[in-house]
């Protein structure tokens, strides 16, 4: 019997036969059990009073508040009334993850349990219909461009953590099932590793994607991109206004390299960079400024400073088209390499600091 880790199990509307069976095979395999009562009908009172009769903990919402608010109902209560468990394990309250999967990922989390553990499933089984093996995909192309995180099973419902770990979920935005991508985005702003250990499911693949809203469920995954192009557009207002209004006041010079153009960039780029630091620092990355995160930023703004005014300054010698036009084309191409730098070097929160902070 495995009495150190907690069995997280939310339900709503549940298959009674199916969860009754399935936390039938756990309380053989597992000490702690709690589940999560999410404002079934009257209906089920006496079937989740039967469950708490039998000794489950169980937890009840008056009202239905969604599976990320039951999450995290669960997360507290493991936390203030188990105090000897190392960490939890969420699962599916029908029995889709098997018992033999909920003690895999239980063996990792013993491993690494300052992780994510996430139980990943087989995307290309056969009962999987190609609408949502395209799904999968697209959804995990998605995370990796958009998030930085290379993820298999981003809607995989088992999950486990450890204690530290736990009191990081419960500070995660989302009520419903976009906490579970919520807790992913959370984990790579604050440093902590994600592992991916796999699993098999019982019934179909499919299933993974019965709950879930690819538009409602997915906003958290675009919002630091979001956050970053309207950072980004309003530090570009500020620097091509300036660079329009110095190309007008300064006399045309040109000693060597240097030349009107060069310095109108320079100057409005390096007041952008100031409000752009700030801003993607303290609220698109959220990662407190440091001396080497400022040396990291304006190393970065130099080299795309010399690149953009001397791409801008060459190419306009050559066409003798509108030096505005020219900037636009080639800042718009160094936007894009700046997103990928900026959260994966600049304002990445390394594991090794986070465990530092534990």
């Amino acid at each position: 019997m495995e009495n150190d880790v907690v069995i997280i199990v939310p339900a709503y509307n549940p298959e009674i036969d199916s969860m009754l069976d399935f936390l039938a095979n756990m309380k053989g395999t597992f000490a702690n059990i709690i589940i999560v009562n999410d404002g079934g009908g009257k209906e089920l009172h006496s079937f989740f009073q039967g469950l708490k009769d039998e000794g489950y903990d169980v937890i009840s919402h008056s009202v239905r508040l969604g599976k990320g608010r039951a999450l995290k109902s669960a997360i507290n209560h493991a936390l203030e009334n188990y105090p000897d468990a190392i960490g939890v394990i969420t699962t599916h309250c029908n029995g889709v993850y098997s018992v033999r999967n909920l003690k895999r990922v239980a063996e990792e989390m013993r491993k690494d349990p300052h992780s994510l553990i996430i139980g990943s499933r087989n995307f290309d089984e056969k009962e999987m219909s190609w609408i949502n093996k395209i799904h999968a995909k697209l959804t995990r192309s998605i995370f990796s461009a958009f998030v930085g995180v290379n993820i298999s099973d981003s809607q995989s419902g088992l999950r486990a953590f450890g204690r530290s770990v736990m009191m990081e979920m419960l500070q995660v935005n989302g009520e419903k099932y976009d906490y579970e991508t919520n807790m992913i985005i959370h984990c790579k702003e604050e440093g902590i590793k994600i592992v991916e250990t796999p699993i098999t499911t019982i019934g179909t693949v499919s299933e993974a994607f019965r709950h879930y809203n690819p538009i409602v469920d997915s906003i958290g995954i675009y919002k630091i991109f979001f956050k970053f192009i309207v950072t980004a557009l309003s530090s570009f207002f500020i620097d091509i206004s300036l660079f329009s209004l110095l190309v007008l006041l300064l006399p045309n010079i040109k000693c060597g390299v240097i030349t009107r153009i060069v310095v109108a960039t320079i100057v409005a780029r390096i007041i952008s960079s100031l409000y752009n630091f700030f801003v993607n620092s303290r609220v698109v990355f959220k990662k407190k400024e440091s001396t080497s995160t400022i040396i990291k930023y304006y190393l970065l703004v130099v080299v795309q400073m010399f690149v953009s005014a001397f791409a801008v300054s060459n190419i306009f010698d050559m066409l003798g088209i509108n030096a505005t036009f020219l900037k636009l084309m080639v800042d718009t191409v160094i936007f894009l390499v700046n997103f990928y730098i900026q959260r994966e070097w600049i304002f990445r929160k390394d594991i090794a600091d986070k465990n530092k902070e534990i």
